[in-house]
């Protein structure tokens, strides 16, 4: 510390912010590839609507509640069911980034046996474990950006 005055600090942290900003636009082309959303502006358009579905950063269950809603006003699942949705499409993605590119389309459409899935990775870009799943205030279950793309490409299958 007494070798960086004030603006030398303020860079670095704005160096490591970049750096994460940028392993997390990464890490969702990459998650947004493997679920068929290859085009920039189409994954812009999806975070943008993410961001304004999800003013806490996560999707969690009022907000899932809303998808559904928007989907079929006939629909109204209950939170347990929607709680084990959200751990599903956490599944998913954990077994997908753990699938080599060239066989993601049959992992996708396998919802029979999935491999074991190896311990967790830590990232910076995530700022945990690589789960999509996080757990909030109250131990209420939501999902990340990533989680969203899932559970939009689940959702697009079952109509």
């Amino acid at each position: 510390l007494e070798h960086f005055g004030l603006p030398e600090l303020v860079r670095l942290g704005g160096r490591a912010a970049e750096l994460a900003r940028a392993q997390t636009r990464e890490h969702e082309a990459q998650t947004g590839a493997r679920l068929g959303v290859t085009a920039p502006e189409e994954l812009m358009s999806l975070r943008l609507s993410f961001a304004c579905l999800a003013k806490s950063g996560r999707v969690g269950l009022p907000e899932a509640h809303t998808m559904i809603r928007g989907l079929d006003e006939d629909l109204d699942p209950q939170d347990e069911e929607i709680e084990v949705l959200l751990e599903e499409v956490a599944e998913r993605l954990r077994v997908l980034a753990e699938t080599p590119m060239g066989a993601m389309e049959s992992t996708m459409s396998e919802s029979a046996t999935r491999p074991e899935a190896p311990p967790p990775r830590r990232s910076l870009a995530r700022g945990d474990t690589a789960s999509s799943l996080a757990t909030g205030v109250g131990g209420a279950k939501a999902l990340r950006f990533d989680g969203y793309l899932a559970l939009l490409s689940m959702i697009a299958g079952c109509r």
